[in-house]
């Protein structure tokens, strides 16, 4: 009886596969005897060369990278795992992800790449960069940069979630989470001449931008001791324009002296409450002239822990446009207003006090916003909206500010403290300690 050549056969058997491959005749009868000496060789041969036959198999199935088990170990020494980003830790999945990633051999030279590289581990970014336009007005806070040159040789990452790590140590474990290998990926990928940042909670998942939180959630204090200050504010220019909005709740006793809300060296541009508890604009051109002086005299700010919002705009060059509104009643008295230009590049800005640390506020602000290249009309009342609800409660801004002009202003301090500026003109310093309080939104 023949044996059928085409059955598989197991381990235990290749011993009959062998056999068919000897010739007939008397020497060779026993060749399909398990029992038999030849039999026994055979069989012996035939494992050997079955266990082969299985090795050569597995090594196939281990030269490609997304089915590797055994190699793994092999594939990742082959480029270069561990490094700075990968260790050899997470799930096998993952370590064969980091090989692949490895093999691509990026080359990175547009915010494209970066996107591809996120896009590779399944997480989607928004990359700005700094300087959108080559110049100001930017579209873009550049709170990070110390300037417009600065700027142009930076890029914002936006990633979804939060940072799960800080400060970021390496290698990174996959484990670890997949945001920080992303920085890390970025960071080592990017042009040397570049710097990066990463921000968290502005994007989703998909990489689509979230709406601002509610505003006026939250204020800062200045309690009489405390203020902040900075140089000149970041693509600052002078101007004939101002838009200013902010919430005020005074608190402790009260006072005769004045308080400064807003200030420069030399006063060339402040807003305080004055010692008859009045909101009063003033500014002065390069020469030290004072051409703007507005005051809210027919209603006083009182010390009776409420928030107020004050909102002041006008244009020099636009007699009758200078405007005080508090509460959204326009409460102007004007005494000088001039067409001429406001001296707005100055050495150092403050609030919460004069930039000597004088005249400092006893209360909470919130909601800050600066503009010195734009204005509105606030006889309009869908102007005055766009910073206060009819009960008083501020409206979202926008999360650099952006939303009452279509431009970020040059100062933006959603909770009253500019030391993180998310407008144009950089962070500010803070002496003392601001303490948060509730804010309007609340």
């Amino acid at each position: 009886m023949s044996k059928n050549q085409f059955t598989p056969l197991p381990a235990d058997r290749q011993g009959e596969k062998l056999a068919q491959y000897l010739p007939q005749g008397r020497a060779w009868e026993n060749k399909f005897n398990p029992d038999s000496v030849l039999g026994k060789l055979l069989d012996a041969l035939g494992q050997g060369k079955y266990r082969v036959e299985v090795a050569v198999e597995l090594l196939s199935i281990e030269a490609d990278i997304n089915k590797t088990v055994l190699l793994i170990d092999d594939w990742e020494k082959s480029v270069g795992i561990p490094d700075d980003c990968f260790d050899n830790s997470g799930t096998l999945e993952e370590r064969r992800r980091n090989v692949l990633f490895k093999l691509r051999r990026i080359e990175v030279s547009t915010e494209q790449d970066f996107i591809d590289i996120a896009a590779f581990y399944g997480v989607a970014v928004r990359i700005t960069p700094g300087d959108i336009n080559g110049g100001f007005p930017l579209l873009f806070q550049i709170a990070f940069y110390d300037s417009a040159t600065t700027a142009k040789y930076t890029m914002i990452v936006d990633l979804p979630g939060v940072q799960e790590v800080f400060p970021i140590t390496y290698p990174i474990p996959f484990s670890a989470g997949v945001n920080g290998l992303i920085e890390c990926l970025f960071l080592k990928h990017k042009p040397s001449n570049t710097q990066m940042f990463f921000r968290y909670g502005l994007i989703d998942d998909e990489g689509n931008l979230l709406p601002p939180p509610a505003a006026g959630l939250l204020g800062s204090q200045y309690d009489g001791t405390d203020f902040q200050k900075r140089g000149d504010l970041i693509g600052n220019a002078d101007g004939k324009e101002y838009l200013v909005s902010f919430f005020l709740q005074l608190e402790g006793t009260e006072t005769s002296a004045v308080q400064h809300i807003w200030s420069s060296d030399d006063e060339r541009f402040r807003i305080t409450r004055t010692a008859s508890k009045h909101i009063q604009v003033s500014a002065k051109n390069a020469a030290g002239t004072v051409i703007l002086d507005q005051d809210s005299t027919g209603t006083t700010v009182e010390v009776d822990g409420t928030w107020h919002h004050i909102l002041v705009s006008g244009d020099m060059a636009v007699a009758g446009s200078g405007k005080i509104v508090i509460d959204g009643v326009d409460v102007t008295t004007e005494t000088t207003f001039t067409d001429d230009t406001i001296d707005y590049t100055r050495i150092e800005y403050a609030i919460g006090g004069t930039v000597a640390g004088g005249d400092k506020l006893t209360g909470s602000l919130s909601e800050l916003y600066v503009n010195f290249a734009e204005n509105l009309d606030l006889l309009i009342p869908g102007n005055v909206s766009k910073f206060r609800t009819p009960d008083n409660k501020p409206v979202i801004l926008g999360t650099f500010g952006e939303l009452p002009t279509g431009t970020p202003p040059i100062v933006y301090a959603p909770n009253g403290d500019a030391s993180h500026n998310p407008g144009t003109g950089g962070n500010f310093t803070t002496t003392g300690a601001l303490l948060p309080v509730p804010g309007p939104g609340v």
